[in-house]
């Protein structure tokens, strides 16, 4: 399936992900669209900790602008030029605005919204949520731009995605090959390695070279000891699960979440704080392109 095919034809998707393979799919949609100017919206994720995930895993982050809905909930105060954060996931009229400032900028060429299972399990009031993304669609829709609405499979009968259906223009599955699974693949050359690696060690008897991490398995290494195969393994899986956690999207957990409660703010004093943020970027961007392609 290709994206950007579809968004020529569709200009508003609703992405529905296997929750096992959540990572690869988030992962698989931006690789996709990534050289276009993005509006990421998170309610389940801190603009830090995707800033850390794009690089490593092959995804330009210099296009991405984040209306980020966590992070001062959980006080995060780092700043950043491109991350506006909203009070709450919750809080949607602070999040509404800014959504609206950022698709009338104009410099946006598409709305990405991660993810509508969030919204099914906040303590909002029955139809507010529906009002809010039919709201936040029509207004990605009457500027003529793109959405990426995402959601899990398993939320396609709640009322929420049920409405959100009859609302974009078109729902996409977005499968995964297991080619396409690198964090998986990354944990399981590294385990692979390991056993490979222990066995090489075990016929030798060190004669070789030892990696420094395992140097202070010195005491066992001419007694073939099981201890030593043993804890030889553990290390280097370690290492694997290290760089397999590191390649994986860390969410807030939802429990967490449903206690970030909206902070009242005067409307005038949420648009003119989004609009300020949105252009600062704007401008440092433009200038940015300028300088890289004089």
């Amino acid at each position: 399936m290709n994206i950007n095919h579809e968004l020529q034809k569709n200009p508003v998707l609703l992405s529905v992900f296997p929750v096992e393979l959540y990572s690869s799919a988030i992962i698989k949609l931006l690789n996709t669209i990534h050289t276009k100017k993005v509006c990421y919206v998170s309610l389940n994720k801190t603009a830090h900790s995707l800033q850390n995930f794009f690089p490593l895993n092959n995804v330009n982050a210099k296009n991405f602008f984040f209306i980020d809905t966590v992070s001062e909930g959980i006080g995060n105060t780092a700043s950043n030029d491109n991350v506006l954060k909203i009070s709450s996931p919750a809080a949607f009229t602070e999040l509404s605005i800014a959504i609206s400032e950022a698709v009338k900028s104009g410099y946006f060429d598409l709305v990405f919204f991660d993810s509508l299972s969030t919204l099914s399990f906040l303590n909002v009031r029955r139809g507010k949520t529906e009002k809010f993304i039919s709201h936040t669609i029509n207004v990605v829709k009457n500027q003529d731009k793109n959405g990426i609405f995402t959601c899990l499979e398993g939320e396609m009968d709640t009322t929420l995605i049920k409405d959100c259906c009859l609302c974009v223009d078109k729902v996409v599955h977005v499968h995964i090959s297991p080619s396409q699974q690198p964090p998986f693949a990354v944990l399981t050359g590294m385990i692979i390695a390991a056993i490979g690696t222990i066995g090489l060690i075990s016929r030798t008897g060190f004669q070789n070279t030892l990696p420094t991490a395992l140097a202070i398995l010195e005491p066992f290494k001419h007694t073939q000891s099981p201890i030593y195969i043993f804890l030889s393994l553990f290390f280097l899986i370690c290492a694997g699960l290290l760089i397999y956690k590191k390649r994986t999207l860390t969410t807030i957990p939802l429990e967490k979440i449903r206690t970030i409660t909206p902070k009242e703010k005067p409307h005038h004093q949420i648009r003119t704080h989004a609009r300020k943020t949105i252009h600062a970027w704007i401008k440092k961007d433009k200038q940015n392109n300028q300088t890289s392609n004089p």
